[in-house]
């Protein structure tokens, strides 16, 4: 149990400090990104969503974002039709699309290469 214990606090303090240093946690990277090799760039067809979505927003709701981009024929990565919430995490990340702040908890670092808005 002990053993587990520090196992996490030593995971948390790494995550932490990549993001300090303008590096993603780790996980699941988010919408408008992909690995390449170890490398972490810019998504071209998942960008153009990111962009769309907040070039609609606020005008439309998540709701009415959602249905134009189903109707407009675009999926998510896992092929699945887009909802309010796909669409809300996005929008929930505008500090990461607009100026490269990644959060990890309460620690920020900043990467001006994930800037795509």
């Amino acid at each position: 149990e002990e053993n587990r214990k520090e196992i996490i606090k030593r995971l948390k303090k790494g995550r932490e400090e990549r993001v300090r240093k303008g590096l993603m946690a780790g996980g699941t990277l988010p919408y408008g990104f992909m690995k390449s090799g170890k490398r972490i760039q810019k998504n071209p067809s998942e960008m153009e969503i990111v962009k769309i979505i907040f070039s609609l927003y606020p005008e439309q709701s998540g709701q009415e974002i959602a249905d134009y981009l189903n109707k407009a024929g675009y999926q998510k990565r896992n092929g699945d039709a887009w909802t309010q919430r796909q669409v809300s995490a996005i929008l929930n990340r505008e500090d990461l699309y607009r100026n490269g702040i990644i959060r990890y908890g309460s620690v920020k670092g900043k990467n001006e290469e994930f800037i795509i808005l």
